[in-house]
């Protein structure tokens, strides 16, 4: 199987999941790739879009070798967390009423709700919770 049929796979899962799931995974992917916007003038979107293209990467090794399991958000801690770190931390020195920093909020909001999710997940799945990520 080549990465793009383990990527199409994730991809098919995902919209193949309840509603809500799918909409959640796809705002997730929205709020990260709307840093390549500012790619070329922000710092902030240069570390949230390398961390977004190491987190795909490991996303799909993960789901490649273990499937759709709850353990797959823990992912999201190696590199998005660290990216959501240091975007807050920019926060106060940026402009506030630029969209840039609009989007650095939605995107520390999210990212937020989401390793909040993601840790739940990850416990579930340590504690031997084998059901599918969803």
């Amino acid at each position: 199987m080549t990465w793009f049929d383990v990527a199409m796979n994730f991809s098919r899962e995902v919209q193949e999941a309840p509603v809500a799931i799918m909409l959640w995974v796809n705002w997730l992917s929205l709020t990260a790739c709307l840093s390549i916007l500012w790619l070329p003038k922000q710092p902030v979107a240069r570390v949230v879009f390398l961390a977004t293209a190491a987190n795909v990467a490991l996303m799909m090794f993960v789901y490649a070798h273990l499937g759709m399991v709850r353990a797959l958000g823990g992912v999201h801690f190696v590199f998005m967390g660290p990216a959501l770190v240091y975007a807050w931390r920019r926060l106060p020195s940026l402009d506030k009423d630029t969209w840039h920093a609009r989007w650095v909020r939605v995107f520390g909001a999210t990212w937020v709700t989401s390793l909040w999710i993601d840790a739940v997940d990850v416990a579930r799945w340590l504690g031997g919770d084998t059901a599918a990520g969803f």
